[in-house]
């Protein structure tokens, strides 16, 4: 389950929050929408 921001240009943290069942969560500056990604896998567009 991916959580993304609904706004678009959101500034992600660069400190993650913690890691949930192995997956990092960030969370968005603009909106404190939360995402979460696994580790290794890099998805900067």
């Amino acid at each position: 389950m991916k959580l993304v921001c609904l706004l678009r240009g959101c500034q992600w943290r660069s400190q993650l929050i913690r890691e949930v069942a192995g997956l990092q969560c960030q969370c968005c500056e603009r909106c404190g929408a939360l995402r979460y990604s696994q580790p290794g896998l890099s998805s900067n567009a």
